[in-house]
């Protein structure tokens, strides 16, 4: 199937084989298309001269249409690199199935989770594990559940749900599993000290979201490529979206599977070596992450500033500093990830993304860096910066086309040159779309797969239109994201929902009052200004009907209705072996539902396990108020709010008091990961 190539099958060239002209036909095509777009806008606007309006539109216009030349460029040259089905130039490959097998080096898979449902994180783990124990030598990976957990009852969830995975898994590989209790670093922080207290005891690790999935010939082909390439520091296999059953995540999913499948491959065969990483679904040399990846904490107050939130694109740059190579394979087939269910869902974790992005501008002048890696920082940060630039730009041609209104005998555009310009805009942006569906129906497997070349191409067109529909809300949502971060509100640090549900009528109405609102100031603004309507009709309908866009991208489909038959992708329609057992794992029970405190004081198995675990992670416990031991000894469970319940679950004392075992189970004997000395 198109863009699913055979992990096992992935031809590689000598390191030494020229590269190609794709760098320079990215960037000098960027360059070239950017010049002759922006003359074009200036050829548009400049009858009558340019007003101060004017003149900062057409500045604005010159930013947006770099950003869309460079994904077109990007695009293309990915698309010549999936047609041209070319080995991988510059990696050495193993030669052969029994060479991909022939792995001797020991690797960590490591999930790092916070208040995330153990149940479903759980399933991903056991279904990775029992691909894994199907490979020639499981003895040679092994998992480490790294846990910030701050919610206790989600705290006891995790570790019954971890003693029965380590039971399920148990003839297969070791599952560890390690609370912290102090979060410094957040993820970052967490990976940091899994590489200080136990990295020397793995050449590599891989790193998993808590939605990743991984099938295990992609871990042992991702190690193996390690093995043979000692110069490659991370080697980013790009996850494939999954398992999306609102109409949002799986209009997502087939953005990704059509499109992004084209920019990638792009992007890996213009940056080879000099490539980025995505902070999951990715191996790292361990020894070379641990001397050179440790992040700085930026100095000063405000939202620039302390510990670096988006820690990935950052860890990437210190390893190529470092002299190692940073790889992105999308011919990596078997790596997954699941997609927030609603718009309003993906805005809140992009919010997250925009913070920590932004903080990366204060780290383009750091000393060493590649020109590469300085771009890719840079283009982090653009990409949230873009939606206000669009706003901008926006404003200032409704300005301008005010000041027209109220000037007589002057012109403000041109209208054949403004539609031109239009034109061309359009084409940049959906060329890639188009290049996409032609690569779908190139590949004949995956077209009938797909219900035929006629079901692609109304997929494409409704995708197109439902994007389109969306990208003025998406620019609003964004702008004003970044402008609650420049004004110091708090980005928290919370746990993404990951299944579905319509978003109740006044989170829609709270959520886009800023886009109705600027929906009717330009609603008005046509209504006075009659020349703009043309331009500005499809945005104001956008604005307007905003909750209704989200409303109705947060329903699903039924399979058999038009819609569920369209905008499929190929693990819809043949899922892999590690999706449907993750899927049908999760469906099994319901989840754990835990009153973390009770279940540990009441079950004999919960409390030897837990008090493991906090020996391990060797707590000073702030003492437990009186008023929760009354509440214990009376049962009155349910008057114990959260926080004394953390306070009694972080102290032995406190439980060895309430409950007196017989047998107490040692650490050694539950997994709990010891550290292993440099």
């Amino acid at each position: 199937m198109s863009g699913r190539h055979a992990t096992t099958a992935i031809a590689f060239q000598h390191p030494d084989a020229p590269s190609g002209a794709a760098r320079a036909i990215v960037l000098t095509g960027t360059a070239i298309t950017t010049l002759a777009g922006t003359s074009g806008a200036w050829w548009a606007l400049v009858p009558g001269g340019l007003n101060a309006a004017e003149f900062a539109q057409l500045m604005l216009f010159g930013v947006c249409f770099a950003w869309i030349a460079f994904a077109f460029w990007t695009a293309v040259v990915g698309y010549r690199r999936l047609v041209a089905h070319g080995p991988v130039s510059g990696l050495r490959g193993p030669v052969g199935a029994a060479d991909t097998q022939a792995i001797t080096s020991r690797v960590a898979l490591v999930v790092p989770m916070r208040n995330e449902d153990p149940h479903a994180v759980f399933a991903n783990i056991r279904a990775i594990g029992e691909s894994i124990g199907r490979s020639r030598h499981p003895e040679l990976i092994d998992f480490f559940i790294l846990s910030d957990t701050v919610d206790p009852d989600i705290q006891v969830a995790e570790e019954i749900a971890w003693t029965e995975l380590r039971g399920h898994l148990a003839s297969v590989c070791q599952v560890f599993y390690r609370r912290r209790t102090d979060n410094t670093g957040k993820k970052a922080g967490n990976l940091a000290e899994f590489c200080r207290r136990w990295g020397a005891g793995y050449e590599y690790f891989i790193v998993l979201d808590a939605d990743s999935l991984m099938e295990a010939d992609t871990i042992i082909m991702m190690t193996r490529i390690m093995e043979l390439n000692r110069g490659v520091g991370i080697l980013q296999a790009p996850p494939t979206s999954i398992d999306g059953s609102t109409r949002f995540a799986r209009l997502q999913q087939f953005a990704g599977f059509a499109y992004g499948t084209v920019v990638t491959a792009g992007m890996s065969a213009w940056q080879r070596g000099d490539s980025n990483y995505w902070g999951h679904n990715a191996i790292i040399r361990t020894a070379a992450f641990a001397r050179y990846c440790g992040l700085p904490v930026l100095s000063g107050t405000g939202p620039f500033s302390g510990e670096i939130l988006s820690h990935d694109f950052v860890e990437a740059a210190l390893m190529r500093r470092a002299g190692y190579e940073v790889w992105m394979l999308p011919e990596l087939a078997g790596s997954y990830e699941r997609l927030p269910p609603t718009l309003l869902d993906y805005a809140q974790r992009d919010r997250r993304w925009a913070a920590g992005n932004l903080q990366h501008l204060r780290l383009l002048t750091t000393a060493g860096l590649h020109p590469l890696s300085r771009l890719h920082l840079f283009m982090g940060a653009a990409s949230y910066l873009m939606s206000p630039v669009w706003l901008l730009f926006i404003l200032a041609g409704v300005v301008s086309a005010l000041i027209d209104s109220t000037s007589a005998g002057h012109r403000a555009v041109d209208p054949l040159a403004a539609i031109i310009v239009f034109a061309a805009s359009s084409a940049l942006v959906f060329a890639p779309r188009a290049l996409g569906i032609i690569v779908i129906l190139r590949d004949r497997d995956t077209r009938r797969a797909l219900g035929g070349g006629g079901a692609v191409l109304l997929s494409g067109l409704v995708e197109i239109v439902v994007s389109a529909a969306m990208a003025p809300v998406t620019m609003v949502m964004q702008t004003t994201s970044l402008v609650g971060i420049l004004s110091g509100a708090t980005v928290t640090w919370g746990v993404q929902r990951r299944d579905g549900g319509r978003p109740s009528r006044i989170a829609l109405l709270r959520v886009h009052a800023p886009h109705v609102v600027l929906g009717l100031a330009l609603l008005a603004t046509a209504l006075l200004v009659p020349g703009s309507a043309f331009w500005l009709a499809a945005m104001i309908a956008s604005l307007l009907a905003a909750p209704l866009l989200t409303a109705w991208s947060s329903g699903t489909d039924a399979p058999s209705s038009l819609l569920g038959r369209l905008v499929r992708v190929p693990e819809e329609v043949a899922p892999p072996r590690v999706v449907t057992r993750a899927d049908e794992l999760a469906g099994a029970q319901a989840p754990l539902v835990v009153d973390g405190l009770r279940r540990v004081l009441t079950d004999g198995r919960a409390h030897s396990v837990h008090l493991a675990v906090l020996e391990t992670a060797a707590t000073r416990p702030a003492p437990v108020p009186e008023r929760v031991a009354r509440l214990v000894r009376e049962g009155a469970w349910a008057s114990i709010d959260p926080r004394d319940r953390a306070l009694a679950l972080a102290s032995p004392d406190f439980l060895a008091t309430y409950r007196r075992l017989p047998v107490r189970l040692d650490r050694a004997s539950h997994g709990t990961p010891a550290p292993v000395h440099h």
